[in-house]
């Protein structure tokens, strides 16, 4: 009877220590809830304390979730290789739990860019949905999972409609961290798609939610901190972007330290927003920082490297030093090729970059091959009024301009101006190139008041953006109306146009 009574006792100290882990995690501090469930694991596992098999899975998930958190992704990988270890094979409550372990496993290797192995999973976690069904809170994890696996490939159509269908699903429930979980993705697949209002009005939301019901300083604050960092820098709001980076690595830091996967991510970020505010010395330092970060903890192989090595060439060729540029260019594109194939958007974008060197040397066949084969490729993923999209049409329409070939010139810049959509500032500002280029062609052509009036409009389109008088793109802008400074203000205008 004693001992009886010394079991029942270890178990009530067990769930409530349970409920304690649960109560970290909820309020962020995850590493804290990771140390009390591996205490709590080493329980189980010496026997100390018997608990059912779901239990077991569910408390071993938790941990590997946890990792996954903290950066640790082999951690994570390893934890739900035991919980794997511990399931019979035949029979349905364990392929439930096979299930859960799956997507759980999917998505660690989401962030390790393992998207082949992440997708075979998926694969596999579907078939035993099919045939023993799941709960809705499963399905959405599921969606959720499958969602982040198609944006990270460049699907986003295909990621919103998965993330949609999710969100249908867990606004049933009364978790308001899941829903904007769910909520967090489709803003981001709102952003890759170029429809960044609507990304915008949903982080704020979002932001919102989180202030509101979290603590002060909880990593999923500094989170969309983030994220509205990276989307104030695509409309041009740079103030608003470089404010919300520094709140978001405030947080992040201090809940993670500084050799974490996020604090890489931010300085990125950060990066690139300072280097579009024309402070190269300090967007190469934090890219380099975000680099380092990198590489001590994915390596020197994985593909995430080639965004930093991307930003790095953009800076470089801001500068004029195009051998730099190009090196770090194609080591991006490399990379991107080996890990992602051929027609991932990422690669576009290093293609269109590439374009650009050439351009610039006068290798007019080569940069006219690079830009077609960026076209071609955000064609497959984005909607044609994507910014994107657009730009190629701008970038290539200049090549025909120095090749004079005047028609081709002006069926390619015609194409931006049939944009329908809100224009963002990232648009407006492709427009107001467009609109140059459309000018330009008519001056070529000897249609004095076409080319004035299509120069006008450009400068109109530009002004809605707001940058101030300093800004490169508007000092090119201010020559537009005066014929003798054409030649100075098109060159002008062309190096600033990447910026």
């Amino acid at each position: 009877m004693k001992s009886l009574k010394a079991e029942e006792a270890k178990v009530i100290t067990h769930e409530k220590d349970v409920e304690a882990a649960n109560a970290l995690i909820e309020n962020g501090n995850y590493q804290q809830a990771l140390e009390q469930c591996k205490e709590l694991w080493q329980d189980i596992s010496s026997n100390i304390i018997m608990k059912p098999l779901r239990k077991k899975i569910k408390l071993l998930c938790c941990i590997s979730s946890l990792e996954e958190k903290l950066g640790n992704y082999q951690s994570s990988i390893s934890w739900l290789d035991i919980a794997e270890k511990l399931l019979p094979t035949f029979n349905e409550m364990a392929q439930l739990e096979k299930f859960n372990l799956y997507i759980r496993k999917a998505s660690t290797l989401i962030e390790l860019r393992r998207y082949s192995d992440s997708d075979n999973l998926l694969q596999k976690a579907q078939e035993i949905s099919s045939k023993i069904g799941s709960i809705s809170i499963e399905n959405v994890e599921f969606l959720e999972t499958q969602g982040e696996l198609l944006l990270r490939k460049g699907h986003y159509e295909e990621a919103l409609q998965r993330l949609q269908q999710a969100r249908e699903i867990v606004v049933n429930f009364d978790n308001g961290l899941l829903l904007t979980s769910v909520e967090t993705r489709i803003a981001r697949a709102l952003t890759a798609k170029g429809r960044y209002s609507e990304a915008l009005e949903l982080f704020r939301s979002i932001l919102k939610w989180r202030v509101e019901n979290l603590r002060d300083g909880h990593p999923d604050i500094g989170d969309i901190y983030y994220r509205l960092g990276i989307l104030y820098g695509l409309v041009g709001k740079y103030d608003e972007a470089i404010k919300n980076s520094a709140l978001s690595l405030e947080i992040t830091k201090k809940a993670f330290g500084e050799a974490h996967p996020k604090v890489a991510d931010i300085y990125l970020a950060q990066g690139d927003n300072y280097r579009l505010m024309q402070n190269f010395q300090l967007a190469l330092e934090l890219t380099n920082k975000s680099l380092e970060i990198r590489i001590k903890i994915y390596g020197i192989t994985n593909p995430i490297l080639s965004m930093n090595y991307n930003n790095l060439g953009v800076i470089y060729l801001n500068q004029g030093m195009n051998e730099l540029a190009l090196y770090n260019f194609q080591k991006s594109l490399n990379l991107k090729i080996e890990h992602y194939g051929a027609n991932h958007p990422d690669i576009a974008l290093s293609y269109n970059n590439i374009g650009l060197i050439y351009s610039k040397e006068g290798n007019l066949d080569k940069a006219l091959q690079n830009y077609h084969q960026a076209l071609r490729i955000h064609q497959i993923s984005r909607d044609e009024d994507h910014p994107y999209i657009m730009s190629s049409y701008t970038d290539i329409s200049w090549i025909y301009i120095l090749q004079k070939k005047l028609n081709d010139a002006l069926k390619y810049c015609k194409k931006p101006l049939r944009s329908k959509k809100n224009l963002a500032d990232k648009s407006r500002k492709v427009l107001g190139v467009a609109y140059y280029y459309h000018g330009y062609v008519f001056e070529l052509s000897d249609n004095v008041e076409g080319a004035q009036r299509s120069f006008q409009k450009s400068k109109i389109m530009t002004a809605q953006m707001n940058l101030p008088d300093s800004h490169q793109f508007v000092k090119a802008l201010s020559h537009l109306s005066k014929t003798s400074e054409m030649k100075s203000a098109k060159n002008q205008y062309l190096d600033c146009k990447f910026i």
